[in-house]
């Protein structure tokens, strides 16, 4: 019986994430060249919504997929959001680093692949290298009415052709999009949802943050219908997907709810991380 430490639970902080209400998540992060500059930031945002979701009591779980010129999973399938699972994709997590391309399309593949993916979260800052008429081609197939949530980042408002991007797999799939904006220092600056989703069943809800109002109105024709129809989405060429492997089972550690001040300071926020990382490597240590 290992021993339990009083384990830090995220209440209250605000990731780029929101809050998520779906149960069984993919996670889809871009590791393209472009996001160098963003890439750290949005590893401790995704383990600070992990760890928080791995002490919940919605049973949630989640896999991850990194996407540049190439596709890997985190794991071959779902697993189950637990503290040791989440220590694992840690670790991964923290190995990710910048590469060429932006193969967006193999990404969603491979996430829609597993059936148990009822949602993806979709971290990304720019335009993908596949076409958006066959993307919007595809969506409709591998997506049978799962949500694709957009978080897009940037620095500044974005173009039509990536707003009418986000709004196109927003609305093809019934998920939505948020621009984020982030501060130099990791923080959230603005949330600005490009397409709204419906609030009462699915996607990021960001209770903390004041919405900024969309400064262009919504297109409703953009990229939908004909490229829905037609040839076998299967005739499209796949990159072939690699698949970390990590040992992961299932565990459970209880917790002590512990309130840290200045929750909003992302320096903070690293070191709570690291700190929580250390202790969940001394429960299993000790454990094993």
């Amino acid at each position: 019986m290992p021993v339990v430490y009083p384990i830090p639970q995220f209440q209250g902080f605000p990731t780029l994430f929101g809050d998520i209400r779906d149960t069984n998540v993919t996670f889809v992060v871009d590791t393209s060249e472009s996001m160098q500059a963003n890439l750290t930031t949005v590893k401790y945002h995704l383990m600070e919504t992990l760890l928080a979701q791995a002490y919940n009591t919605n049973h949630s779980r989640f896999n991850i997929v990194e996407f540049s010129n190439k596709v890997t999973k985190w794991c071959d399938r779902i697993v189950t959001c637990s503290p040791q699972t989440v220590s694992s994709a840690m670790q991964w997590i923290q190995s990710l680093t910048c590469t060429l391309g932006r193969d967006l399309l193999g990404a969603l593949t491979a996430a829609f692949d597993d059936p148990v993916c009822q949602a993806i979260y979709l971290v990304t800052n720019g335009l993908p290298d596949n076409t958006l008429k066959d993307i919007f081609h595809v969506i409709p197939y591998i997506s049978r009415s799962r949500p694709i949530h957009t978080f897009y980042l940037s620095g500044k408002w974005i173009d039509s052709e990536s707003r009418e991007f986000l709004q196109g797999l927003g609305r093809l799939t019934r998920g939505s999009a948020h621009l984020i904006r982030l501060d130099t220092c990791g923080d959230i600056k603005q949330v600005i949802p490009v397409y709204p989703a419906d609030l009462s069943t699915s996607g990021p809800l960001y209770s903390d943050l004041k919405y900024c109002s969309v400064k262009t109105a919504l297109d409703n024709n953009a990229y939908i219908g004909s490229w829905a129809e037609g040839s076998d989405p299967k005739t499209f060429h796949m990159q072939p997907v690699s698949v970390y492997s990590p040992l992961v089972t299932a565990g459970l550690v209880s917790s002590f709810s512990v309130h840290f001040l200045d929750k909003r300071n992302f320096g903070t926020r690293i070191i709570i991380l690291e700190l929580t990382k250390l202790v969940i490597s001394l429960i299993y240590d000790e454990g094993s």
